[in-house]
């Protein structure tokens, strides 16, 4: 995909997101022009910054707020080249026991999780139909889901079900998107090092670290048969592997990078 092109980024403030952005600015085969980068944290409306080969638009936006992020759509159809990647890495986490849970916290992690990963993917489904009938190439969105979508975990079940919503979501946009050439794919980190997973340990992260890895069969947990926490690279570039036309006939797939963990034949 040697053309210029934009590329979306969600989540971008942190971990995976923010390793993923600097992925593709550093892509030495097809950086692109510019990297819209969304994340909720950022305290400025808009900002403007370099990195590598890309000029990165750092846009304070919430996934769940659907008219912000039409809004960071139009901008770049309209003042920067079409949007042909997509890599949805925003999400939150939340702990406790399914009996413990109260409502407003499964709302809270279903909205960032799951509805905002249906806003960013009508959108996406939008603009990439739109560039369709223009003539423009098709695109590729990757979206970030987890392993625990697929392996019951412990105090982890609205975390889960809103990443189950997150694959189920992705694949019925790969393949209503087929059609246009686009291709929709999913990525399944297990526990990897970033500020999400550090929330989860205690005081001591070198035994939180060996107790992740080893695993705990008290929790039903297995551990991680390459025998170390993923760092959030490990992750971007599986994202910006997916995204490339190297997997010019790859779509609908869910790749887990979990170090062995879920023990996926």
């Amino acid at each position: 995909m040697t053309r210029p092109h934009s590329t979306i980024v969600t989540g971008s403030g942190s971990g995976i997101g923010r390793a993923i952005v600097h992925a593709l600015a550093h892509d030495p085969d097809d950086p692109p022009q510019v990297i819209a980068a969304l994340d909720s944290g950022y305290s400025e409306k808009v900002r403007q910054t370099r990195t590598g080969a890309s000029v990165i638009l750092e846009f304070s936006a919430d996934v769940t707020d659907e008219e912000r992020i039409a809004e960071i759509f139009d901008d770049l159809a309209t003042n920067h080249p079409p949007v042909l990647k997509v890599a949805h890495a925003a999400g939150v986490l939340q702990q406790g026991a399914l009996a413990d849970t109260g409502l407003d916290e499964y709302s809270r992690v279903m909205g960032v999780n799951a509805t905002g990963t249906f806003i960013v993917l009508r959108q996406t489904a939008r603009t990439l139909r739109l560039q369709h009938e223009q003539g423009e190439h098709p695109g590729a969105i990757v979206t970030v889901s987890s392993n625990a979508a697929a392996v019951p975990r412990i105090g982890m079940a609205a975390y889960a079900a809103s990443k189950a919503a997150v694959s189920a979501l992705s694949a019925n946009a790969a393949l209503e998107l087929a059609s246009l050439g686009a291709r929709c794919n999913t990525v399944a980190p297990g526990s990897t090092d970033s500020p999400m997973q550090r929330s989860m340990w205690h005081d001591d992260d070198d035994r939180d670290r060996a107790r992740v890895i080893a695993g705990d069969p008290e929790a039903f947990r297995l551990g991680i048969p390459l025998g170390r926490i993923a760092d959030p690279r490990d992750i971007a570039e599986v994202v910006q592997f997916a995204l490339s036309d190297k997997a010019r006939h790859m779509t609908m797939q869910e790749i887990v990078v979990d170090g062995g963990a879920s023990l996926r034949s």
